[in-house]
Parts: structure tokens; sequence; C-alpha cells
């Protein structure tokens, strides 16, 4: 089955994730809050350990130092918190106080502090969004919150800051690596990022072509096939023109487009290219 598209009057985006590609609406939060303190936990204990000279280094995004990279971190958590307490209160309020531009004025911002202060800064924004998940009314998690001018259900809210968490952590450029992503946090992770493929997918047009991706050791395969008139995403065994294949957490940071950690680890049948250009087709957000 493929996505339903459809947008609120304000022009809000409603598209849904088939059977199958769920949008976990029906997973506690409680599972998910506790696979983020961990993950919070081991990104603390990297930045506790880093000098000046490594924040204002590079990572391993392009364009971003370690600093920025911690900076967007902090301020992920505080768009956490902010809107947590707005389901709380049972309001809608933006992620970001100025929308992309005021998100990204305040990762430049966050990314010119020394170390110390740079830590100190993620710690606190860390702490003060464990409040605020704690402080949550249980009929709070089944509201809808924004997510950068769309909207999800508050209780995706754990699961989508687990997918920041640990993949930022892989990207500051240090020792951790998606391949040190704990299995128990890949799979929610993997469950998580398939279901926004459904989101990506569904306006992308252009040859038609298709893939066959399929976890090896744990659940799932999906069918992606795109035609001249959208793309769809099913989940299901099927021929396709390349077909990638590998753990969870290869699979994952390939979706990811996180460099070369997976190489190796991932089986590449089929025309290589197109495996090759899936996550520039299909960027996550």
């Amino acid at each position: 089955m493929a996505a339903c598209v459809g947008r609120t009057e304000d022009g809000r985006d409603t598209r849904e994730a088939p059977a199958g590609l769920t949008r976990r609406r029906d997973v506690g939060p409680d599972r998910d809050i506790a696979l983020v303190a961990g993950a919070t936990e081991r990104l603390l204990t990297t930045a506790a350990g880093l000098g000046d000279d490594a924040v204002a280094g590079p990572s391993a995004l392009p364009g971003w130092s370690v600093g920025h990279v911690l900076g967007h971190l902090a301020r992920n958590a505080d768009s956490h918190t902010r809107r947590a307490e707005g389901a709380a209160r049972g309001e809608l309020v933006p992620q970001y106080s100025g929308g992309p531009a005021g998100r990204a004025a305040e990762i430049e911002a966050a990314a010119r502090r020394p170390a110390a202060e740079a830590v100190a800064d993620l710690q606190e924004a860390c702490e003060r969004l464990a409040r605020a998940w704690a402080a949550m009314p249980a009929e709070a998690w089944a509201r809808s919150i924004d997510s950068m001018g769309t909207e999800m259900p508050a209780s995706e809210a754990p699961v989508s800051r687990l997918v920041e968490v640990e993949v930022h952590h892989a990207d500051l450029g240090l020792d951790y690596r998606p391949r040190h992503w704990p299995p128990v946090a890949v799979a929610p992770m993997l469950a998580y990022v398939t279901g926004r493929l459904v989101r990506r997918a569904a306006g992308v047009t252009g040859p038609e072509a298709s893939w066959h991706l399929h976890a090896t050791d744990g659940e799932g395969e999906w069918l992606v096939r795109r035609t001249p008139n959208g793309t769809t995403v099913d989940e299901r065994h099927e021929r396709a023109d390349c077909a990638v294949r590998g753990p969870q957490s290869a699979l994952l940071a390939w979706l990811l487009g996180r460099g070369s950690d997976h190489e190796g680890r991932l089986e590449l049948l089929g025309d290589a290219e197109l495996a090759r250009v899936f996550p520039e087709v299909y960027p996550f957000s």
C-alpha cells in the first residue's frame, strides 16, 4: 500500500505511513526515553573529554565543526523541551523559534563557545528535556507536535531524539561510529527512519527504478519503486533493479548517508550505481 498524501488548509503535511511502515503511534514512550537516556550518557562522556582545539576542529559533517554538532544537539534538545511543554498544555508550538533561519543562527552562536561552555550547555539542555518528558501527562503523548512544518505524534519524539543523538554522536568524527550503535537502539531507529522514508519518497519522481532493502539480522524488507508519477514504498520481498542487504546498523547508516562506515558490511546486488545514489535521491529529513 502506498502512502496517503494530504495537507491541512494551512499547508501542513499530513501524510501517513501505510501498514507495515508504522508511524509508531501504538508504541509507548518509556522504552524510547530510556534509550535516549543511555545514548545521552554516552554522548556526554565523549563530550566531556573534548578540549577547545577539538571543539573548534572539523567534524564528519562538511562545513561543521565539532562545536556546530554539539550546538545542534543542544538546540535540538531545547526544541524537544519546547514542544513537550506545549503538548502538555495542549498547544502546538514551532519546533524552532524563528524557523530554519533561527535554528541556523542558534547553532552558529553555540559553535563559537569554548569546550567547557559547549559541554555544559549540552548537558543542561539534555537535563531540561528529561525533566520535560518526565512531567508529560499520559494524554499529551497522543497529541501532535511540530516537526519543521509537518506534524507527528508526541509519542514519536523520543525516538526522533534518539536518532539525533546516536547519529550526531557519530558525526563528531571521533571514536564513536555507527557500528557502535547498540542493537537495542538500532531497531527502533531503523523503524523510524524507514517510516520517514515514506514521507520523503512520496513526491520523488524520475525514470523507473526499484530498490530492495533487506535487514539481514532482524525484521525488515522494503521495496522502493520510483516512476515518473511518484515513488511507492512497500514492506515486502520482491526482485528489484538493485538490492542492498546487511545488518540493521549498516543499512541504517547507509540510509542516512553516513560515510563509509557501512562498507564491507553491506551486500550490493544488481545496479550498483542505483544503490549508490539512493541516499541522495531520498535524503533523510
